[in-house]
């Protein structure tokens, strides 16, 4: 659906993550902070810090984020591809 295609072109856009981004994209992917904190190695003080603007994630925090959030968007049953139709 929606939010998964905005989670998409949101992780794979260049431009730094903010806070916002970061919260979410993790709500779109249904975690709870300390559930995400693990997944991109980080504590859950850092990732709320961050999600909060008063720290800016890390650069390799930044990509398994990106990571992580791509392969679970893909993955989460509500947001599967819409079929192609032929013409």
């Amino acid at each position: 659906g929606l939010i998964g295609t905005v989670v998409l072109s949101r992780i794979l856009h260049p431009r730094k993550l903010s806070g916002p981004d970061i919260k979410f994209v993790r709500r779109a992917v249904c975690l709870k902070q300390k559930d995400f904190a693990k997944k991109i190695e980080m504590s859950v003080e850092h990732l709320s810090r961050c999600e909060n603007d008063v720290h800016v994630l890390p650069p390799s925090s930044e990509k398994l984020l990106r990571i992580f959030s791509f392969k679970t968007t893909l993955k989460l049953p509500h947001m599967k591809p819409s079929p192609v139709r032929e013409k």
